[in-house]
């Protein structure tokens, strides 16, 4: 099994210099980890959404044929709103949260909420 991990940073919300973080786990061993700079003038939730953007796209990478996968992160607006439990209504998030959600699809994954301190990606997003 694949856990995936995943967090988005700003340094000022709204507009300042967003960046993301993942760790890959395979069977509680760490198989990946990245902490980059996404882009300038963001959003914290855009951030999130992003840093899910990457992360799954290396999830998708590292996934062996029919490999549960499951994707944690910190933000209880992203997971709900990829979820659709709760109702996108920030028009800049649509395209990316659209493309999230397709990937989740494509890879069967599951997406769950967890607490800050339980975040492995937490501390690698904010040092990017």
């Amino acid at each position: 099994m694949i856990i995936c991990y995943w967090d988005g940073a700003i340094t000022k919300n709204p507009g300042g210099e967003a960046s993301s973080g993942y760790v890959i786990e395979r069977n509680g061993c760490e198989i990946a980890r990245e902490c980059r700079f996404l882009e300038s003038k963001s959003t914290v939730n855009r951030a999130e959404y992003l840093g899910l953007e990457v992360a799954l796209h290396a999830a998708y990478q590292l996934r062996r044929t029919g490999e549960p996968i499951e994707l944690r992160g910190d933000s209880q607006f992203v997971v709900n709103t990829v979820r659709g439990d709760w109702k996108m209504t920030k028009a800049h998030l649509i395209a990316v949260r659209d493309r999230c959600q397709e990937l989740i699809r494509g890879l069967g994954a599951i997406v769950a909420w967890i607490p800050r301190e339980q975040n492995k990606a937490d501390e690698c997003s904010r040092a990017a």
